[in-house]
């Protein structure tokens, strides 16, 4: 990855190294927001959390391509000034857009919030359910003792 990034002086390495460590940091918080044991909270503090280090590495790699649109710009005859200025616009719309998206995280965290709720209340009825099957089996137990009875007292009278 580092590589592929390019980067031609030692800042632009420096941004590229974070953007690399970033990347896979992101990649740390993944890994075990899917294991099929964790719980849901945890799994969305991760995720949230692998996101917010995902944008990092987004922006430090939209920096170092701000740039060399930039040095592009200026290389195909623009002035510097106009290079600048159509490198902000752009940055402009990626604020943008990571506000956008920084609003769809919040509107999945609250999804997700909701979803927990979800998985509470149905936890309660499976527990309730369990409980009502006991009281069946209680119940098979306590028909099966009386068939048992009544069927040895009819025995017992058409026998004797």
């Amino acid at each position: 990855m580092f590589e592929a990034l390019d980067p031609q002086t030692g800042s632009e390495a420096a941004l590229v190294a974070r953007a690399v460590i970033a990347h896979h940091a992101a990649a740390e918080c993944f890994r075990p927001a899917v294991l099929p044991e964790v719980s849901l909270a945890l799994q969305s503090r991760l995720i949230a959390q692998a996101a917010a280090v995902s944008r990092l590495s987004s922006q430090l790699v939209m920096a170092l391509q701000l740039r060399a649109l930039r040095d592009a710009l200026i290389e195909a005859g623009a002035s510097d000034a106009r290079a600048q200025r159509a490198a902000e616009e752009l940055a402009g719309y990626e604020r943008e857009f990571a506000g956008i998206r920084g609003d769809m995280q919040q509107g999945f965290a609250k999804v997700d919030q909701q979803f927990a709720k979800v998985d509470q209340q149905f936890a309660k009825v499976d527990q309730q359910f369990a409980v009502v099957r006991g009281d069946i089996n209680l119940l098979r137990w306590m028909a099966g003792a009386n068939f048992a009875l009544t069927l040895a007292v009819f025995v017992k009278l058409f026998i004797h």
